[in-house]
């Protein structure tokens, strides 16, 4: 009989401290669970909010509101307002809607460069570029090719006529890749509807061309501004390659493998 009642004793002693310590474990797992899901309070951007953005445009200007987010999920650099610090400052690049605003997207605006972020080394060069359905893919930071559609010059092989492009059915054209690789900081016009700028400000272009009758007839072709950070050398051909034919952007990726060559011409394009 004793020895029964000790045994109960004993278990139920086992069992209470059993309990004991698994609430222990129980509470400190929700204490860690909390730990790691503390809120804080971010800014995030309501619309997109454009490159050379003042700190104090921002805060007048509707462009972020202020949510609760876990703090293990967001960068240690987010903002939960836009300080006095901050006001004179500038984004240095697009920042699109619902984006945390952070410290680093902020520096000082440049007269130079418009607020532009230009890689050490290189220039921004401005180029119209046919606007193709693939253009509304192309955006700041995209790295693409450079392709040059032109004229060609009588007897001398592929290279440029040097005259304005002419689409008349007469002439031999050629296209050839102008440039592997650059990178795009800029689509559009500044201050034009739609404009990314870090935009898409568009215009027109009026290409001349011969009708069946052999009389010269206008065609309006879509332009697009993209503004490429280039090397001095990439910089001049591309301005060259601008004035004597049409460019087109073709957009790149990590297995992307584009070699210069000798291009390809009416008498080539089927081979």
């Amino acid at each position: 009989m004793k020895r029964t009642v000790l045994a109960v004793a004993v278990a139920t002693v086992l069992a209470i401290v059993g309990c004991a310590m698994l609430l222990i474990y129980i509470r400190a797992a929700d204490n860690r669970a909390v730990a790691g899901k503390e809120p804080t309070r971010v800014l995030v951007a309501t619309k997109r909010i454009p490159a050379g953005t003042t700190g104090a445009e921002i805060k007048t200007g509707s462009y972020v509101e202020v949510v609760t987010m876990p703090k293990t999920s967001v960068p240690a650099d987010v903002l939960s307002s836009i300080d006095e610090s901050l006001e004179e400052l500038v984004v240095n690049a697009d920042v699109q809607k619902r984006q945390l605003i952070l410290r680093g997207a902020f520096g000082q605006a440049t007269d130079l460069s418009g607020g532009l972020q230009i890689p050490e080394g290189k220039v921004a060069v401005s180029i119209p570029i046919v606007t193709t359905a693939g253009m509304k893919y192309v955006s700041p930071g995209s790295r693409i090719a450079l392709y040059d559609t032109f004229t060609m010059r009588e007897d001398k092989g592929m290279i440029p006529g040097g005259d304005d492009f002419k689409r008349e059915y007469l002439l031999t054209h050629a296209t050839r890749l102008l440039l592997p690789k650059a990178e795009v900081i800029a689509v559009g016009i500044p201050g034009q509807a739609g404009a990314r700028t870090s935009s898409t400000g568009s215009g027109t272009s009026v290409v001349e061309s011969e009708s069946d009758g052999g009389e010269s007839e206008a065609k309006i072709e879509e332009m697009t501004v993209v503004t490429l950070a280039l090397t001095q050398s990439e910089a001049e051909r591309t301005i060259l390659a601008a004035e004597t034919g049409r460019l087109y952007i073709v957009l790149l990726d990590d297995t992307s493998d584009l070699k210069p060559g000798p291009g390809v011409n009416y008498d080539s394009l089927f081979n």
